[in-house]
Formats: C-alpha cells, sequence, structure tokens
C-alpha cells in the first residue's frame, strides 16, 4: 500500500459509498468516524519506514504513486498537515447531521477534501490548480442541489474560480523562463502580475468576493462554509509552491 491511496484514494472510494445510507444521522456518523481514522493513521501511521509486525512480516506504506507519468507524493512532513485537515474535516461531518444537510455534504465533501489532499502531493505542483478545480467542479451539487435552479451566486462562483486557473497556468509556464534567465525583469514582473490575479480570485481578494454573500443567501450557510474553508486553506497552502 502507499500514502497516496491510503490518504487520496480511500475517500474518493467511500465517497458514493457514503450516499447509500438513508439517515442522516448514519450518513455523519459514518463520515465523521472516517474522516477521524485518517487523521489518526496520518498523525501516527509512519510512512516509508518498515514495520515489524511479526517476526517474519513487516509492513511498509510507500510515499509515491505514479499515474499517468505524474507523481503523487505524500511524505513524513505532509503527515501533519493531513491529519489536522481531516481532523477538522470530522468535526464538519459531525455536525453536518445537526445542520440537515449530512446526505448532501458529506458525500461531496469527502471527495472535495481528497481532491485538495491530492493538489497538495501531485508532482509538477502545476497539476495541482487542474485538481483544485476539479474540486469546484465537485462542489457545485454540493452549494446547489440539482432540483433547485443555480443562482446568480454559485454561477459568479464558478466563473470566478475557473478565470483563476489560466491565470496560474500561464504564470507557472512564465515562471519556468524566469528559472533560465533571472535577470529578465519584464518577465518576472508578467508572471508575478498573472500569479496575483489568479490567487486574487481563488481567494475572492477585493473587489472579486460578491459572489460570497450571494452564495450565502442562495446555498446552506454551513455547505458554504465548508468550501470557503477548504479552499481558502488549499489555496494558501498551493500558493506556497511558488
Amino acid at each position: 500500500m502507499n500514502a497516496p491511496f491510503l490518504w487520496i484514494g480511500i475517500p474518493l472510494i467511500f465517497a458514493p459509498l457514503l450516499w447509500l445510507p438513508k439517515r442522516a444521522q448514519v450518513t455523519a456518523f459514518f463520515g465523521g468516524s472516517l474522516a477521524l481514522i485518517l487523521a489518526l493513521l496520518a498523525w501516527f501511521l509512519p510512512v516509508d519506514t518498515a514495520l515489524r509486525i511479526t517476526d517474519t512480516l513487516s509492513f511498509k506504506l510507500a510515499a509515491s504513486f505514479e499515474i499517468l507519468g505524474r507523481q503523487i507524493s505524500i511524505t513524513p512532513v505532509d503527515q501533519p498537515l493531513i491529519a489536522l485537515i481531516y481532523g477538522i474535516i470530522a468535526f464538519w461531518f459531525f455536525g453536518a447531521g445537526v445542520a440537515r444537510i449530512a446526505r448532501r455534504l458529506i458525500p461531496l465533501g469527502l471527495g472535495i477534501s481528497a481532491l485538495f489532499i491530492a493538489s497538495l502531493s501531485v508532482q509538477p505542483f502545476l497539476y495541482a490548480a487542474l485538481l483544485i478545480e476539479t474540486a469546484v467542479l465537485v462542489a457545485v451539487p454540493l452549494l446547489s442541489p440539482p432540483e433547485k435552479k443555480p443562482g446568480r451566486g454559485i454561477i459568479r462562483f464558478l466563473i470566478y474560480q475557473t478565470l483563476a486557473m489560466p491565470f496560474i497556468l500561464f504564470s507557472g509556464w512564465l515562471l519556468a523562463g524566469v528559472e533560465s534567465s533571472p535577470g529578465d525583469i519584464v518577465l518576472l514582473t508578467q508572471a508575478a502580475t498573472l500569479l496575483a490575479l489568479g490567487f486574487a480570485f481563488l481567494l475572492a481578494i477585493f473587489p472579486l468576493y460578491t459572489w460570497i454573500p450571494m452564495l450565502m443567501e442562495e446555498a446552506s450557510p454551513y455547505a458554504v462554509g465548508f468550501v470557503l474553508w477548504l479552499l481558502t486553506n488549499a489555496t494558501l497552502l498551493f500558493a506556497l509552491s511558488f
């Protein structure tokens, strides 16, 4: 087994299964318990270190996994962060039953959480922008149920988050040129400008925040709070890669 499968693959596998329970409290219990178990494993289970179970049997959790030529790697340095993220997600999931949104928030929220963990672990790191955009698309049915017509807030949220992607990808391409010619001030200025615009859209920095109050009026405040908390933290951690 490898670490990406444990903290990314397993949540993605269990996410659709959590649609099956008919009672919201059951979904909240299983979803919160799964997130709590993943947090405890991230805190106590060592990565890339052999564990001796018996005299003849040992177990080692590999740090990396390769898919489509791209590498997803979770190192021991990342484990406290993953433990913190899944630990807080467990509190969100346990509270979702009281908020009466557990049957929609927990399956979709688990998938969104796994995609954000993947965005922090993928190499080359620019592919994180595509994983964040995928998580945003998964968040749309969470914020706007299928039986309800999408409001202006959810549409503006989707547009602004999608507009951030080309800015970030172009800035990453320009930064590759900056590495080869660090004295090119014009290229550095262009890369910094595009990067600032991309993260301004992602983080809803003034004046690009108008979708937040609109979304609060149209969707469940609990679901909006979960998405904003997870999106903001994942974006800030992704920004550190630059």
